[in-house]
Protein backbone atom coordinates (compact mmCIF):
# COMPACT_ATOMS: atom_id res chain seq x y z
CA UNK A 1 0.00 0.00 0.00
CA UNK A 2 1.27 3.20 -0.47
CA UNK A 3 0.00 6.89 -1.05
CA UNK A 4 -0.28 9.64 -4.16
CA UNK A 5 -1.19 12.84 -4.84
CA UNK A 6 -1.60 14.29 -8.36
CA UNK A 7 -4.10 16.91 -10.45
CA UNK A 8 -5.95 17.19 -13.52
CA UNK A 9 -8.10 18.66 -15.83
CA UNK A 10 -11.34 18.29 -17.24
CA UNK A 11 -13.24 19.91 -20.64
CA UNK A 12 -16.68 17.56 -20.62
CA UNK A 13 -18.99 20.38 -20.18
CA UNK A 14 -16.90 22.79 -18.49
CA UNK A 15 -13.42 22.92 -16.93
CA UNK A 16 -12.82 21.49 -14.26
CA UNK A 17 -9.25 21.68 -12.08
CA UNK A 18 -9.15 19.39 -9.54
CA UNK A 19 -6.35 18.20 -6.97
CA UNK A 20 -6.53 14.43 -6.17
CA UNK A 21 -5.19 12.38 -3.24
CA UNK A 22 -5.20 8.59 -2.13
CA UNK A 23 -4.42 5.27 -1.35
CA UNK A 24 -2.98 2.63 -4.08
CA UNK A 25 -3.00 -0.71 -2.71
CA UNK A 26 -2.11 -3.57 -4.51
CA UNK A 27 -3.76 -6.50 -4.50
CA UNK A 28 -0.87 -9.09 -6.97
CA UNK A 29 1.24 -8.14 -9.47
CA UNK A 30 -1.07 -7.63 -11.62
CA UNK A 31 -3.91 -5.77 -10.21
CA UNK A 32 -4.59 -2.54 -7.47
CA UNK A 33 -7.30 -1.12 -5.99
CA UNK A 34 -7.06 3.46 -5.78
CA UNK A 35 -8.91 4.82 -3.30
CA UNK A 36 -9.17 8.64 -3.61
CA UNK A 37 -10.29 12.10 -3.27
CA UNK A 38 -10.61 14.93 -5.45
CA UNK A 39 -11.56 18.36 -5.04
CA UNK A 40 -13.22 20.00 -7.67
CA UNK A 41 -12.39 23.97 -8.83
CA UNK A 42 -14.50 25.44 -11.83
CA UNK A 43 -15.65 28.75 -12.63
CA UNK A 44 -19.37 26.95 -13.21
CA UNK A 45 -21.16 26.47 -9.80
CA UNK A 46 -22.45 23.35 -10.52
CA UNK A 47 -19.17 22.30 -10.31
CA UNK A 48 -16.94 24.47 -7.96
CA UNK A 49 -16.23 23.68 -4.32
CA UNK A 50 -17.36 19.72 -4.66
CA UNK A 51 -15.95 16.82 -3.63
CA UNK A 52 -15.16 13.80 -5.51
CA UNK A 53 -14.76 10.25 -3.06
CA UNK A 54 -14.08 7.12 -5.12
CA UNK A 55 -12.43 3.47 -5.96
CA UNK A 56 -11.59 2.26 -9.48
CA UNK A 57 -9.95 -1.52 -9.49
CA UNK A 58 -7.33 -1.63 -12.16
CA UNK A 59 -5.92 -5.63 -13.84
Amino acid sequence: MWSFIGGGVSFLDDTVYYPEAGFRIATSDASRLDVYIKILNSSNETYDKHIMVGAGLTF
